[in-house]
């Protein structure tokens, strides 16, 4: 199975991905400065979840297995964020981050369907 995965997609949706929380990260944030209230975590919540659904597009889209490496990319974003949120002290307990990935995983499914059916 090693040999079948195709990292240029694994790794160009992982960055899309951070690429894209960025950004819708901060044009949230920044409309929300822009109106005079303090929207930092909601930003970044709504940030990580288009950059999931961008990782699984750009993953698939990428791809010959389309559906499979959408995923795992989402995942490999996903893993990346919930190490980052550990590393700051996050109180969220194991289940809680396993569910998160299980929300990746959906997440990046449905980013790498849309991937698929568009081609």
């Amino acid at each position: 199975m090693y040999r079948t995965l195709q990292w240029h997609a694994l790794l160009l949706g992982f960055g899309a991905a951070t690429v894209i929380a960025s950004l819708v990260a901060t044009l949230i944030w920044a409309g929300a400065a822009a109106m005079g209230r303090d929207a930092l975590t909601g930003a970044v919540v709504f940030g990580v979840l288009f950059g999931l659904v961008g990782a699984g597009y750009v993953g698939g889209r990428l791809s010959m297995r389309k559906m499979f490496h959408g995923v795992l990319a989402a995942l490999m974003f996903g893993f990346g964020v919930t190490v980052a949120s550990m590393a700051s002290g996050s109180p969220a307990s194991p289940l809680r981050q396993a569910w998160f990935l299980v929300l990746a995983a959906g997440l990046g499914a449905t980013g790498a369907y849309v991937a698929a059916r568009s081609k």
